[in-house]
C-alpha cells in the first residue's frame, strides 16, 4: 500500500514537473517574440498621428482603441490606458490624437508614444 502511493506521488509530481516546464517554455516564447516586435521596431521607426476611436475593458483592464492611415490603408490596434496616465499629453479621450510609432515597411508592427 506504501508502494502504491509512493507511486502516485511520483506521478503527479512528474506530470506536475512537465505542465510547469511547458508554461515555463510557453512564456518564454511570448515574451521572446514582443521582445523581437519591440527591437525590430526600434531599429528604424517611423511616426505618425493617429486617432483614438473606442475605449473600452476587458479582464479588468482599460484599453483604448486606435486608428491610422498609411497609403491610403487603415490600421487599427489597442493599448493599455495606463499609458494615458504616463504620458502627460494623452488624456485618451475618443476623437484625440495620439502618436503612433510604427517599422518602416511593417506598419502593422506599431505602438502608442508619447509626444517626444
Amino acid at each position: 500500500m506504501l508502494k502504491e502511493f509512493l507511486s502516485l506521488i511520483k506521478w503527479l509530481f512528474s506530470d506536475l514537473i512537465t505542465g510547469l516546464v511547458f508554461i515555463v517554455f510557453i512564456g518564454a516564447g511570448v515574451t521572446l517574440y514582443y521582445k523581437y516586435r519591440e527591437s525590430r521596431r526600434e531599429q528604424k521607426p517611423l511616426y505618425v498621428k493617429g486617432l483614438i476611436t473606442d475605449r473600452f475593458d476587458r479582464k479588468q483592464r482599460g484599453y483604448f482603441q486606435y486608428k491610422f492611415e498609411i497609403n491610403n490603408k487603415t490600421y487599427i490596434n489597442s493599448a493599455y490606458r495606463s499609458l494615458c496616465s504616463e504620458c502627460k499629453d494623452i488624456s485618451c479621450v475618443v476623437g484625440d490624437s495620439i502618436l503612433i510609432e510604427y517599422r518602416n515597411g511593417n506598419p502593422g508592427n506599431n505602438t502608442p508614444v508619447c509626444n517626444r
